[in-house]
């Protein structure tokens, strides 16, 4: 498995992001949102930070972020992808997450025909394949995991050890339309 790539290279800035909320992408479940809404995660905007504003959560922030945890485990969320596709690169964005980052983040992703519901994708049926393994995740950085599984995809899983904040995430690659879809279709190359 490759390591993180820092740089975008030109290849990067011109695929599609998979996640994108511009192309319907949702944030189905996570297991905590008690500071920042998990639904921030995949906001089409850079993350901004505005010091001294406070809602009914703390100070407001632009991002997933959790609360401490007391009892041994990690959060997740789950992503749904606007696009079915092949992912080669995932960038997780903790902009203005210092101290209250998490130490470690991996991905996994599946791919589900229809809609499953959050526990159909959290039993052993979904078949989670890691793409990025666990890795260091600095604060207030924005970095960008090579991901080099050719298979299409439908959902992401984001698991952040312990827990923290994130403000982006990001899955970069190629739409691959269900091939299922042009069974029995005909293609007249005469004409």
């Amino acid at each position: 498995m490759e390591g993180p790539v820092k740089n975008l290279n030109d290849a990067a800035r011109t695929e599609t992001d998979l996640a994108s909320r511009w192309l319907g992408s949702s944030v189905i479940a996570a297991s905590d949102e008690s500071f920042g809404e998990k639904e921030n995660l995949l906001t089409p905007a850079a993350a901004a930070f505005e010091p001294g504003h406070y809602g009914h959560r703390g100070e407001i922030v632009d991002g997933w972020e959790t609360r401490r945890r007391r009892d041994p485990g990690h959060d997740w969320a789950i992503v749904r992808l606007g696009a079915p596709g092949m992912i080669t690169s995932v960038e997780i964005d903790t902009s203005f997450f210092t101290g209250n980052h998490p130490e470690s983040c991996q991905v996994e992703a599946c791919g589900w025909d229809g809609y499953p519901s959050p526990a159909e994708l959290a039993g052993p049926a979904a078949g989670w394949t890691m793409i990025v393994p666990r890795s260091p995740l600095p604060g207030d950085t924005r970095i960008t995991f090579a991901a080099a599984d050719p298979r299409r995809f439908t959902h992401l899983r984001l698991s952040i050890f312990p827990d923290g904040g994130v403000a982006r995430l990001r899955a970069h690659g190629h739409v691959v339309p269900d091939p299922r879809e042009l069974d029995g279709l005909t293609v007249d190359l005469a004409s």
